[in-house]
């Protein structure tokens, strides 16, 4: 049956349309431009309680429900959003954040569901076509062809003609081609929903089905809706949050360099890599070799919990009221291993 699938895969290279339909960029800028006339709390907390809808519903489009699976989405989606450049290797990632809390996936074998181990950030190893109701297949890449499909994919969203043409294409390409197990939807969502946190301020809330600027456009009438009658308790612990984040930001620099410190003053056997000359500005570690880490400061939205402080690249969190030294010292000695990395 997968064999006969597989021939009815259509290559990106074949499929009309691509790099990506046209989208309506006015009505985009019109969006942009609405969200932003709204300042103050209010709008920064209703900001906040979109992006966390914009989770909420990617992880339920998969039936991956409960508050592991929407804190993953919410945080594949910022770490789409700091990218530095798209590659197959940033795609891998942002599925590995996804799919953190999801161990198998279901799998149809001689007609009985097996549960399989889903390995996230790691390209299917099995066909994963999705048969219909009506009995027709819905052919997705098979997996001899994942790995062309993937660098002409990358390809391909470098040649868009802009962010959103880009986002676009990654939002229908990575699903027609189904380069992992599962998870595909979720992160097709979060590459395209960054794409757009960089431009603007909520993320699309995506439908079944819709477009990239059909879903900002719901986020901006849920926006302007939260804007218009606003939870005042709410409000009242978006404030208290907000001060917390500022007393966790006024020490995060200085307490970098000092991780960055004790990182050079290890003896040189010890060291993966030489960062004299890394700075510490605005939340970007920078090395001397380029190589960055992005750390960012949030009153996580979830179950009340905590303000935290991320650092994307590294993958790693921590709450506010920790001790920051020995997180920073991890998340230093990534950064190192990421630099031996790129200057070889």
């Amino acid at each position: 049956m997968s064999e006969a699938a597989d021939r009815l895969y259509r290559p990106l290279a074949e499929v009309d349309g691509w790099p990506g339909a046209a989208v309506d960029e006015a009505a985009f800028a019109e969006g942009v431009a609405r969200v932003e006339a709204v300042g103050g709390d209010v709008g920064d907390m209703v900001r906040r309680d979109v992006l966390l809808a914009a989770a909420q519903r990617s992880a339920g489009l998969d039936a991956q429900e409960g508050p592991a699976h929407v804190r993953s989405n919410y945080d594949a989606l910022l770490l789409a959003r700091g990218l530095q450049e798209l590659s197959e290797a940033a795609i891998r990632r942002v599925h590995e954040v996804a799919c953190r809390p999801q161990p198998t996936h279901r799998v149809v074998v001689d007609g009985r569901v097996q549960d399989h181990v889903l390995a996230a950030g790691d390209y299917k190893h099995h066909p994963n076509h999705l048969r219909l109701p009506s009995g027709e297949w819905r052919a997705r890449a098979p997996v001899a062809l994942v790995r062309p499909e993937m660098a002409r994919l990358v390809e391909a969203a470098a040649a868009a003609a802009n962010v959103l043409a880009r986002a676009e294409l990654l939002l229908r390409a990575l699903v027609h081609v189904a380069p992992f197990e599962d998870g595909n939807g979720r992160l097709a969502r979060a590459l395209a929903g960054g794409l757009v946190l960089r431009m603007a301020p909520v993320p699309p809330l995506f439908a079944e089905g819709g477009g990239v600027v059909d879903g900002f456009l719901a986020a901006v009438a849920r926006f302007e809706a939260g804007c218009a009658d606003p939870d005042a308790a709410a409000l009242a612990r978006w404030r208290v949050e907000c001060e917390a984040a500022d007393r966790l930001r006024s020490g995060l620099v200085p307490a970098v360099e000092r991780a960055v410190e004790r990182y050079m003053a290890r003896p040189a056997g010890e060291r993966r890599a030489d960062l004299s000359g890394t700075t510490v500005e605005r939340g970007v570690i920078r090395s001397a070799a380029g190589v960055e880490e992005l750390l960012e400061v949030d009153a996580h939205p979830l179950d009340g919990g905590p303000v935290l402080v991320r650092a994307q690249q590294a993958g790693l969190t921590v709450p506010a009221g920790a001790d920051l030294d020995p997180w920073l010292d991890r998340v230093v000695s990534v950064l190192a291993l990421r630099v031996a990395a790129e200057v070889g």
